[in-house]
């Protein structure tokens, strides 16, 4: 009866056209949907897609019942954000930060909705890059953010993150 939700933040920059292991969504929509269908019938389970690229991060999910509600226990709406994950080209540059702060903001929405129902959720965000930040000057930026995301639920927010780039 744990409540999860689940997000995946997927680099679409450029680079990923041409970047082994990957080459052209291969691998990074296989493993997403495998866990997703392992995993799509539990009720307990609400799901987000972000793609970061270009300037910025967009959800591959609409609004739910508000700006930035972007997690969904809709399956059918996360199938059809994979299905066009799928179909778009990789382009553009890698903005990290763009990416953190839709993550952020539909967190912070999460947690809202979610004390108003008197429900504790574990959040599970798997940030999926090849390539290093371009709209960050520094690391230290960046762990910054992601420190400060995770500290809006301690305990309850998990930040993990998949590089298959090189070195």
């Amino acid at each position: 009866g744990r409540y999860w939700k689940i997000m995946f933040i997927i680099d679409k920059s450029g680079s990923n056209a041409d970047t082994a292991p990957d080459l052209q969504n291969g691998r990074r929509i296989t493993a997403i949907r495998d866990f997703f269908e392992k995993n799509k019938d539990n009720k307990y389970i609400k799901w987000g897609f972000i793609k970061f690229h270009d300037t910025g991060a967009e959800s591959y999910i609409p609004d739910q019942e508000g700006p930035n509600r972007i997690f969904t226990s809709d399956t059918d709406l996360f199938q059809q954000a994979m299905d066009q994950f799928s179909a778009e080209a990789d382009g553009g540059a890698t903005p990290y930060r763009a990416a953190v702060q839709l993550t952020t903001s539909a967190v912070r929405e999460e947690l809202k909705a979610d004390n108003a129902d008197g429900i504790t959720a574990n959040f599970n965000l798997i940030f999926i890059t090849d390539g290093v930040p371009t709209d960050y000057s520094s690391d230290d930026q960046f762990h910054s953010d992601v420190e400060a995301l995770v500290a809006l639920s301690p305990g309850n927010i998990h930040f993990s993150t998949v590089y298959y780039g090189p070195s």
